[in-house]
């Protein structure tokens, strides 16, 4: 890239022009999880139930109300949301999809919600596809990637990793879109893996966690790791009834003290 003048003075902040409101796009409990031109992850290790929390949020915004605290919101200009799959076989994200529409409480699909299943597809493709897509689709006002780690051959490699998060700022910006990506952690550390999840974590919106709970079999917890526009919230917990149905946990009944027997 040749750089002039004109190049430096397109990036030079004029402070005294105030920019637009901020316009939310996922938020918890009111607070501000992700905005336009910004991304957020949904970490934790290898099935926690990422993809659960994933289809929690996607159903609030065909619900258009919140879903256990959490809301998609949606604009008339940016209606759309977009799920790039790179992970689940058919049948699973069938049950994935199934489950969203169960949550969100109809019956068909809506036609404001793409869904597309790149397990086929390699890195690069992926990148240029989900690209492609925003070009080609004007309305689109979040795009869900599930799951980031596949938008890289090696997510140990700083330059590829550093290349991806930049394209992840720039296509934010540009398109004037939220990105909601799913990361997996490592097994023992608790962390984003490598390169790529320390990229992400300083760039970053939010970093939502999303762990099994030790305490209480069959319960996974979401709660906050870092927030860079929202102070912290109380954790959301999940179980499933004898039906499969889901339904949340109080804070409180999860730590409330058994009350002794009386002798």
């Amino acid at each position: 890239m040749k750089y002039t003048t004109e190049t430096l003075d397109n990036r030079r902040f004029d402070f005294t022009v105030q920019p637009d409101p901020e316009v939310k796009i996922l938020t918890i409990r009111d607070n501000l999880i992700l905005s336009r031109s910004n991304f957020c992850l949904l970490t934790g290790a290898p099935k926690v139930g990422k993809s659960t929390f994933t289809s929690a949020i996607i159903s609030s915004a065909i619900a258009r109300h919140s879903i256990f605290d959490i809301e998609l919101h949606r604009t008339e200009d940016k209606k759309r949301v977009a799920w790039f799959d790179t992970e689940q076989a058919n049948y699973d994200l069938y049950k994935s999809v199934h489950r969203v529409l169960d949550l969100a409480a109809v019956s068909s699909y809506p036609d404001t919600l793409d869904i597309f299943t790149m397990r086929k597809d390699e890195a690069p493709n992926i990148i240029q596809l989900i690209e492609f897509y925003l070009k080609t689709t004007p309305e689109a006002g979040v795009v869900v990637i599930d799951g980031l780690l596949d938008l890289v051959y090696n997510f140990n490699d700083e330059r590829e990793c550093k290349i991806l998060i930049d394209w992840l700022k720039r296509v934010t910006a540009e398109y004037n879109i939220g990105i909601i990506a799913v990361l997996h952690t490592g097994k023992t550390t608790g962390t984003s893996v490598g390169h790529i999840g320390s990229f992400a974590d300083r760039y970053c919106q939010s970093n939502l966690e999303i762990s099994k709970d030790p305490s209480s079999i069959g319960t996974i917890t979401l709660k906050p790791k870092l927030l860079r526009s929202s102070g912290d919230f109380e954790p959301i917990s999940l179980m499933r009834d004898g039906y499969g149905k889901l339904f949340q946990v109080t804070y409180f009944e999860q730590t409330e003290i058994p009350k002794s027997k009386k002798r």
